[in-house]
C-alpha cells in the first residue's frame, strides 16, 4: 500500500489490516533538504519506520517504534527526486498509525563561550538545534541551559571530528553540561540539542569558563562568585606528597553544589555535596604525590551564588603518654588536627578530651597501618574514648574533626595505667 504524503501537511493516518503487510508513503524532497517525520497514535505493537532514497537505498538507519510512537530527527536530502517513507511491522503486527512529515530544517549558530546567549526554539518533531565554537586544547568549557520548555532533551557537546565529548537528558527544571575533560583537541564542536520523542520548545544556552584562580594552603580564605547558570570554578594550589589537607567551604550561597580535589592527572580524591549550610570537603588520604591540584566547585541545577573556600593543613603535633593535657586550637573553617604519640606492644592507654571549646567533635585512635581503633563524637565539655591495649611498639595517631566549619580549642591528653 503506498500514497503521496506532503511536508507540513495534516498527518496521515494509516491501517495496516494485513500480516506481513507494509506501508510505503512517497514525496518529492530536494537536494540540501532537511525532513524529520512523526509516527503517532500507533496500535501496531513493534517495527520500524524508515526513510528511502530514490534509488530505494536507506536514508540513515532504520528507527524502531511502538505503542509510543517514533521520531526520525531531521535528515539532509543527498538528491533531488522522489523518496519514500516506509513502515514495516515486525513479525505478523498489524494495527494503525499516523504519519507526519516535516522539512523544517535543524537550527543552526555560532555561540561564544562567556559571550551572549542563544535560545533556540525547535518547533517540529525531529528538529534539533546545533550550535559551533572554536576551542582550544587544553579548554575547559560548560553550558548552563535555562528557560527550557521542552519536556525532555538530550545536550551534547562534539568533538571536531564529530565524536562525543559529554551529554546529558535535560528537563524543564534545566541544568548545566559538564564535560569532565578539557576539550582534547583545537578546532570547531558542536553543541547539539535533540529533543526526545515527538517533544518541541526552546531553551537558552550559556557557555563558560569556569572562574580560575590560586588558593594557598593555610592562606587566606578565597570567595568564588559564579554569577551564570552552568559555570564551575577551578582553583589550584600546590601540594605535597603526604601532606594531609582540608577545605572548609562558608558563606555559601549555592543552593546546592559539589565541591572535588582533583589531582594534577585528573583523578578525582575527594569530593562533597554542600548547601547554603556549608561544610568541608575532608580528605581521607594524605595527598598521594607533589605537585598542583584543583579545587573544582560545580553547582548543582542552575544555581548561581557565591561561597568562601578555606585551605589549610592539619594541626600537628606529637604528644607524650602521662604529659599534661595539650591544649590545641583549631583556628580556620573546615581544619583539622592530627597528634601522634610512641606506644608500646601490650600497653593499655586512654584518650582523654578536656575543656572541649570546639563544640561537637570526633576524635579518632588509630593503629599504625590506618585501622580505626576508638573513636567517640561528644559535644561534652570532657569525655574519653574506651581504653584501649596497643598491639605493637610503633607510632599511633590521634585525628580530630570539628563538625562542619566549627572552630575553637580542645585539651587533649594520652594515659596509661
Amino acid at each position: 500500500m503506498g500514497d503521496d504524503i506532503v511536508p507540513q501537511g495534516s498527518a496521515r493516518p494509516i491501517a495496516i489490516t494485513r500480516a506481513g503487510q507494509n506501508a510505503r508513503y512517497t514525496f518529492s524532497g530536494t537536494s540540501g533538504q532537511a525532513v524529520s517525520l512523526q509516527l503517532s497514535d500507533v496500535t501496531i505493537r513493534s517495527g520500524y519506520v524508515s526513510i528511502l532514497k530514490p534509488d530505494g537505498s536507506l536514508l540513515g538507519q532504520p528507527t524502531s517504534f511502538a505503542y509510543a510512537g517514533a521520531v526520525v530527527d531531521a535528515q539532509i536530502l543527498p538528491t533531488t527526486g522522489t523518496y519514500a517513507v516506509l513502515i514495516d511491522p515486525e513479525l505478523s503486527y498489524t494495527g494503525n498509525v499516523k504519519l507526519a512529515l516535516y522539512n523544517a530544517p535543524d537550527l543552526t549558530g555560532t555561540i561564544m563561550p562567556d559571550e551572549v546567549t542563544v535560545t533556540p526554539t525547535l518547533t517540529v518533531p525531529g528538529q534539533r538545534a546545533r550550535y559551533t565554537f572554536n576551542g582550544a586544547a587544553g579548554q575547559w568549557v560548560n553550558l548552563g541551559l535555562t528557560g527550557v520548555s521542552i519536556a525532555s532533551s538530550t545536550v551534547s557537546m562534539v568533538k571536531p571530528d564529530g565524536s562525543k565529548l559529554a551529554s546529558t537528558t535535560i528537563g524543564p527544571s534545566g541544568g548545566s553540561l559538564d564535560p569532565e575533560t578539557a576539550l582534547p583537541e583545537t578546532g570547531t564542536y558542536t553543541i547539539i540539542v535533540d529533543p526526545v520523542g515527538n517533544h518541541t520548545g526552546s531553551m537558552t544556552l550559556a557557555l563558560s569558563s569556569p572562574v580560575t584562580g590560586t588558593i594557598a594552603l593555610d592562606g587566606a580564605p578565597v570567595t568564588v562568585s559564579l554569577n551564570k547558570p552552568g559555570k564551575t570554578a577551578r582553583y589550584t594550589f600546590n601540594g605535597h606528597a603526604g601532606q594531609w589537607v582540608s577545605l572548609g567551604l562558608t558563606s555559601v550561597g549555592l543552593t546546592s553544589s559539589t565541591i572535588s580535589l582533583v589531582s594534577q592527572d585528573g583523578t578525582a580524591i575527594a569530593s562533597t555535596a554542600v548547601g547554603t549550610a556549608g561544610g568541608a570537603l575532608e580528605i581521607p588520604n594524605p595527598l598521594p604525590s607533589t605537585g598542583t591540584y584543583t579545587v573544582l566547585v560545580r553547582p548543582g541545577a542552575t544555581y548561581t551564588g557565591n561561597m568562601m573556600m578555606t585551605l589549610s593543613t592539619e594541626v600537628s603535633d606529637s604528644l607524650q603518654i602521662n604529659a599534661a593535657p595539650r591544649p590545641i586550637m583549631i583556628s580556620r573553617a573546615g581544619q583539622n588536627g592530627r597528634y601522634t604519640f610512641a606506644g608500646t606492644a601490650n600497653q593499655q592507654v586512654t584518650i582523654k578530651v578536656t575543656n572541649n571549646k570546639l563544640g561537637n567533635v570526633t576524635v579518632n585512635l588509630y593503629t599504625p597501618s590506618g585501622v580505626l581503633q576508638a573513636g567517640a563524637t561528644s559535644s561534652a565539655s570532657s569525655f574519653n574514648l574506651n581504653p584501649v591495649t596497643l598491639v605493637t611498639t610503633d607510632t599511633y595517631t590521634i585525628t580530630i574533626n570539628p563538625a562542619m566549619t566549627d572552630t575553637g580549642s580542645i585539651q587533649l591528653q594520652v594515659t596509661s595505667p
